[in-house]
């Protein structure tokens, strides 16, 4: 038997495996590392349509002010036009869109203004006409300042100013408001 051959293949054996050893925990490792990468990695969402100039950048946790300002446009022009007719339905969409606490408040304040006799009986059209559309970075608050705009049966138009506020967090790539006021006048508060 030739034990220096043999002792050299154990020697060779032996340092093979503890280089196989290195290699599969750094490997182990590094698929531990991406893995928790790619679970915590959130999609961040560039939307461009065509009616919108600027693009609108969505995060999971976070989105661009003209996101926000447009949030905010819509949801202003949503309430601007409801009626007797539609009541419900405007309550539907800003409930899935509202804070509990929000949503709890604005359907107290919309159930009052449908209880009113004028709005019960009313034939009039609204709309809201935005005017300027306003985003303080401080607070992540957005001002809709326009006006509330009604026309009867007989096309006798009425305006009144408006300013419309809103804080709108970003939870899971989604709009939540989680603060809103409207009030008359043409300066936020």
């Amino acid at each position: 038997m030739n034990f220096g051959s043999l002792n050299a293949s154990w020697r060779l054996a032996s340092i093979s495996n503890k280089f196989l050893l290195a290699t599969n925990l750094i490997l182990g490792c590094t698929v531990l590392v991406l893995s928790r990468a790619a679970l915590q990695n959130r999609d961040r969402i560039t939307v461009l349509p065509p009616t919108i100039d600027k693009p609108h950048v969505i995060g999971w946790r976070s989105a661009s002010p003209e996101y926000h300002k447009s949030m905010a446009m819509y949801f202003t022009g949503l309430i601007g036009t409801v009626g007797p007719k539609n009541i419900n339905y405007v309550l539907g969409v800003m409930e899935g869109f509202c804070s509990p606490e929000v949503a709890a408040s604005f359907k107290v304040r919309m159930n009052a203004i449908a209880t009113e006799y004028e709005f019960r009986n009313s034939t009039a059209n609204t709309w809201f006409e935005g005017e300027r559309v306003a985003w303080e970075e401080s607070s992540g608050m957005v001002f809709v300042m326009g006006r509330l705009m009604s026309a009867n049966t007989a096309h006798v138009v009425t305006a009144k100013q408006a300013v419309y506020e809103y804080k709108i967090d970003i939870r899971e790539g989604q709009p939540v408001i989680v603060h809103f006021d409207s009030y008359e006048g043409t300066v936020p508060h």
